[in-house]
């Protein structure tokens, strides 16, 4: 039987049509970010070809008419359609973000802010395991109901046919240059990915060897009054994006420049992971957060006592200041679990006079005078914890602070530089608000960023959450205690998990167990290296030295070791000449995180044995994205 009118109609008016230009969508975003070589191209020209002739043919066997079986129409319409909206969906996020999330990565946001209703497990079996299936199945239906219609050979080259084509799209990317996420059809990839993991995930974590680590406890202060502890953490702030680490940034950060002169700095601090709820607990807890993305730790905790419960068993009063909403992923059940007694987010806080900085919140401003309120209040040490967001993405700055040109060719850029500027008058405010409330002189100042941003300028990567190279994983940390710092010193290499001990000591605490981190200003202590992770699980992994920086991709891609003092952008991947050493860097590397998993896997498992299939808990409630009015000049790019 032939072809009818609405089948031809189907296939090269919707199907076809379709399919080409999802191929032309996924072809445009990953030349922006990666140009090709020839052996790049012709893997990618394989892979893609072959996913989209594969429901090209499925379509030319599904709607071939039989009796009784019009109604698979729809059914195999919806079908596709479902598998190409996927795929030109991420072919979107990785036109944002510069690389494809993995699937569970991918709707763990999606579940976060509210815009999914079904659980991470739910959908991953329902998209990654039920249509597939169904679609593979349907087709065996119609083979056997064509039996009686076509002889073997025919059925027999449908099947080889859809064989060949399903072959040609798993097998991964030849050429080293090609990225495992970008080459691999995205669909293809979630699939694979999410088959790699659950198969894996068991068996990685079953020999439960990892020991408790030796609980901190703090011995008790001599002194009558102990100093009081501020950290500023710095959202999205890399440290190249202000003066006292980049000279060209020096009209971005006047007040944080002149801060810096009068302040320890370590000249090369980096973060741990590159998403802000993790930065959250190294810095406030001096241990390695869970090295998976789940933010286990605002549910469940941290096995060892943070810094905020450690200091409120030594007298201290505790405030957790935020501008964003609480409920991204339960920032409220994190701040409470590292033990501050007290909790200010967006909801809690008057909106009138200020302006929305992005889809989390206000502007920054919003936090002083509730800070100046709970400060003045205080008559006993205290430790004020303050987690900016005018700097988050899409870097909204208040109309009332003067657009400035600081790029002349990169508008985003431009923003992300004039919240930066706006974040610096914010600071200036807050610690001119410590001087007039009389406590400046005995407190000692932190300030950190939780994780830098990238903007594809350098490498093939936008925002944060899958990269570790230097714009990403390289922050400012500065100290600032008057009177307990002489001079301006510096260290040439820190971490995120040094910022807890190193505060520690200049409170004039003596503590027993164990950190992970070092005391910065103590010169006796030095770390051999700063280690990284991306938020994506089994992504990239890296460490950095005061030489050598070291990323190991998993599977992504090749391996890649950079030379920052001849090469501080990482342009030249030296790892050809370098092998030996860097594989015992590797055999390090992956030492610690493998410590880190089956110790997190321990805790996590005394405390609900199920955990992995409940990480929805560690979201908390959905977050409800704030909206910029639709008039509000800031959107429009030709006002400044």
């Amino acid at each position: 039987m032939s072809y009818r009118k609405i089948d031809h109609f189907l296939l090269w008016c919707v199907i076809t049509p379709t399919l080409l230009y999802a191929f032309w969508t996924k072809w445009a975003v990953v030349h922006t970010y990666s140009p090709l070589s020839a052996g790049a191209l012709a893997d990618f020209l394989r892979l893609h070809s072959g996913y989209y002739l594969a429901p090209l043919l499925w379509c030319l066997l599904m709607l071939k008419p039989a009796p009784g079986l019009i109604g698979i129409r729809l059914i195999t319409l919806v079908l596709v359609l479902f598998f190409i909206a996927a795929d030109m969906g991420y072919s979107a996020a990785m036109y944002y973000t510069g690389s494809l999330a993995p699937f569970d990565a991918s709707y763990y946001a999606a579940r976060a802010v509210g815009s999914v209703p079904l659980t991470i497990p739910s959908l991953e079996s329902l998209t990654l395991i039920v249509l597939p299936l169904t679609y593979l199945l349907l087709a065996l239906w119609k083979l056997r109901q064509r039996q009686r219609l076509q002889n073997f050979r025919i059925r027999r080259t449908w099947g080889v046919g859809l064989v060949l084509m399903l072959f040609a799209t798993t097998v991964p990317p030849l050429a080293p240059d090609l990225e495992l996420n970008k080459g691999r059809p995205s669909y293809v990839y979630q699939i694979m990915t999410y088959a790699d993991r659950i198969s894996i995930w068991p068996q990685a974590l079953a020999a439960e060897t990892a020991q408790p680590r030796e609980p901190v406890e703090l011995e008790p202060v001599k002194s009558a009054r102990p100093p009081n502890l501020v950290i500023i953490a710095l959202e999205s702030v890399g440290a190249d994006a202000i003066g006292p680490y980049n000279p060209e940034r020096e009209a971005v950060t006047p007040f944080l420049n002149h801060l810096s002169r009068h302040s320890w700095l370590a000249e090369n601090a980096y973060a741990v992971v590159p998403h802000t709820s993790k930065a959250l607990a190294s810095i406030n807890c001096g241990v390695l957060p869970y090295l998976k993305h789940p933010i286990f730790e605002s549910n469940y905790g941290m096995e060892q006592p943070c810094l905020p419960a450690l200091l409120r068993e030594q007298g201290y009063h505790t405030a957790f200041f935020q501008s964003p909403t609480e409920h991204f992923e339960n920032r409220r059940g994190l701040a409470t679990q590292m033990g501050f007694s007290e909790f200010r987010a967006g909801e809690q806080l008057d909106p009138t006079g200020f302006q929305l900085a992005n889809y989390f919140g206000y502007e920054d401003n919003i936090l002083l005078q509730p800070s100046d309120t709970w400060v003045r209040a205080q008559r006993q040490p205290f430790f004020a914890f303050y987690l900016t967001g005018t700097t988050h993405h899409p870097y909204w700055v208040p109309q009332r602070y003067p657009y400035q040109n600081f790029v002349a060719d990169n508008r985003e850029v431009n923003d992300y530089l004039n919240a930066v500027h706006y974040l610096d008058h914010f600071v200036r405010a807050l610690l001119e608000q410590y001087k007039a409330a009389g406590v400046y002189d005995n407190t000692v100042f932190v300030i950190v960023g939780d994780h830098g941003e990238s903007f594809g300028e350098l490498h093939s990567r936008k925002q944060h959450n899958a990269s570790v190279y230097q714009e990403v994983m390289r922050v400012p940390l500065l100290v600032h205690a008057p009177g307990r710092i002489k001079g301006a010193p510096r260290t040439p290499l820190a971490s995120q998990l040094d910022i807890m001990p190193t505060v520690l000591g200049l409170l004039g605490f003596e503590w027993n167990g164990e950190l992970a981190g070092v005391n910065a200003l103590d010169s006796t202590s030095q770390r051999p290296f700063a280690l990284a992770n991306c938020w994506y699980d089994d992504w990239c992994l890296a460490s950095a030295d005061t030489r050598f920086k070291y990323i190991h991709n998993f599977s992504q891609k090749g391996d890649e070791l950079y030379d920052l003092q001849q090469d501080p952008t990482e342009q030249h991947n030296i790892i050809e000449q370098h092998r030996d050493w860097a594989a015992e860097r590797l055999q390090a590397m992956l030492a610690l995180r493998d410590e880190n998993l089956a110790q997190w896997h321990r805790y996590l498992s005394s405390l609900a044995p199920d955990y992995w299939d409940k990480r929805d808990d560690s979201l908390g409630t959905p977050a409800r994205l704030l909206q910029l009015a639709q008039d509000d000049p800031r959107r429009n790019h030709t006002t400044h």
